[in-house]
């Protein structure tokens, strides 16, 4: 069966489907749908259009859309209702961990000369915390930092 022939021209209705909030999967006809994004989220055909899998199962749980939903173990495939949270963009970017192509793997800390520099942003300013002989202390900075600058003051390293 095509993905088409499963979901319909326009997607399943929000009566067709079903959300596990255990699991965090959605089922249409007690088969699951899910398409992979191939950032590391899941989506659906919903309502017209694909939707992240995330925001679908947020809606059917609270009946709303909100602004952003972030994935509070950072894990963009895990849907279970535990871990997620109704947020904004700025409140959503403190959730994240360090980029792939980090030098250090460590976020807010990157190489400066013989030692680590560690900085943070916070509302458009980028604030620098200084710079460490070790990335642990750097790190370590930024991780104070963080506890003081931002809401939700989770660290992922």
């Amino acid at each position: 069966m095509t993905r088409s022939q499963l979901m319909g021209k326009r997607g399943p209705k929000p009566k067709e489907v079903t959300y596990d909030p255990a699991t965090g999967k959605l089922f249409k006809a007690g088969k699951e749908i899910t398409t992979e994004t191939g950032t590391g989220y899941l989506s659906i055909w919903f309502m017209g259009r694909s939707r992240g899998q995330h925001r679908v199962a947020w809606f059917l749980s609270h009946g709303e859309w909100p602004e952003c939903i972030d994935h509070i173990n950072g894990n963009g495939r895990d849907n279970r209702l535990v871990n997620l949270r109704a947020s904004d963009y700025r409140l959503n970017r403190h959730n994240q961990t360090g980029h792939r192509k980090s030098h250090t793997g460590v976020l807010g800390v990157y190489p400066n000369g013989s030692g680590f520099q560690a900085s943070i942003g916070d509302r458009g300013q980028r604030y620098r915390l200084g710079t460490y002989p070790t990335k642990e202390l750097a790190a370590a900075a930024y991780a104070e930092a963080k506890q003081r600058l931002h809401e939700h003051g989770q660290i992922r390293m």
